[in-house]
């Protein structure tokens, strides 16, 4: 039987951040700052830390042959989508003790990029380079295109609001003075 170090790809932290987004909502589930271990044969990556994920109550054992057969684990979901994006062991065996109780989210469920490099990564050193691609360039393109269109959309609202505020406002004096008019006028007759 191979032990867990064998399975271990690499726990050397990246110089750069490597954010790990849910796949179906995009969701920022965690970050490499707290990246623990990823084992290639359950396909999972594990972190210390997570952020917008749910811990299911239901306890759960692996039934299937694989090395992590008998263990006893909780789903963990998108807090935001609801989608299960990975597992968090209660009880392993001997050859997992090192996942016990962290965040392991399965590497087809999340999507990864680098903190400031705009862009998602398809081919990352390990131990990321089992998580897919996140869109091509083109599908990149065009969401940053409508999200564009989206923003001067917001302006061009945001323009209107103010004209409409600063009428609003002219409108506002214009009748309190007219008030005081009234007023005074009514208190000389």
């Amino acid at each position: 039987m191979e032990d867990a170090e064998n399975t271990q790809i690499n726990q050397e932290p990246s110089p750069n951040i490597l954010v790990f987004q849910c796949e179906s909502c995009l969701t920022i589930v965690g970050d490499s700052q707290s990246f623990v271990i990823a084992l290639d044969k359950l396909n999972i990556i594990c972190l210390q830390k997570a952020s917008c994920v749910g811990i299911e109550t239901v306890v759960h054992f692996s039934m299937e042959a694989g090395c992590d057969i008998g263990c006893s684990f909780n789903d963990i979901s998108c807090s935001m989508c609801k989608t299960i994006i990975g597992r968090r062991y209660l009880s392993t065996n001997a050859e997992l003790d090192s996942i016990r109780n962290l965040f392991s989210f399965y590497v087809c469920k999340v999507l990864t990029y680098y903190v400031g490099s705009n862009q998602m990564e398809a081919n990352l050193h390990p131990p990321f380079d089992l998580i897919p691609t996140f869109q091509s360039y083109r599908e990149q393109s065009d969401r940053v295109y409508m999200i564009q269109m989206m923003s001067l959309g917001f302006k061009d609202m945001i323009h209107d609001l103010r004209k409409e505020i600063s009428s609003l406002k002219e409108r506002n004096e214009f009748l309190s003075t007219k008030i005081e008019e009234i007023s005074l006028q009514s208190l000389k007759s």
